[in-house]
C-alpha cells in the first residue's frame, strides 16, 4: 500500500506542478498581449504622427520654392535692368 500512496503524492505534486506551470504560460500569455496591444497603439500613434507632419513639410517646401522663385525673377529682374542701363551709359 505505500507504493499507491506514494504513486499518488508523486501524481499529486506533478499535478500541481503542472497546474503551476499553466497559470505562468496564461500570464506569460495576458503580458504577451498586453505588449501587442501596446505596440498597436504605438504604431498608430506613430502613423498619425508621420501624417501630420507631413504636410507641414509640404507647406514648408512649397513656400520655400517660392520663395527662391520669386528671387530668381527678382534677381533676373535687376540683371536685365543693369544690363540695360550699361548699354546705354555705355
Amino acid at each position: 500500500m505505500s507504493d499507491i500512496h506514494e504513486l499518488l503524492d508523486e501524481v499529486k505534486n506533478k499535478s500541481r506542478a503542472l497546474t503551476q506551470e499553466i497559470e505562468s504560460y496564461k500570464q506569460a500569455n495576458e503580458l504577451n498581449e498586453m505588449v501587442t496591444d501596446s505596440l498597436i497603439s504605438m504604431n498608430e500613434t506613430l502613423r498619425e504622427t508621420a501624417e501630420a507632419i507631413k504636410p507641414f513639410t509640404e507647406q514648408r517646401v512649397r513656400k520655400l520654392s517660392n520663395i527662391l522663385l520669386g528671387l530668381a525673377a527678382l534677381n533676373t529682374l535687376f540683371f536685365t535692368i543693369i544690363v540695360v542701363l550699361l548699354t546705354f551709359m555705355g
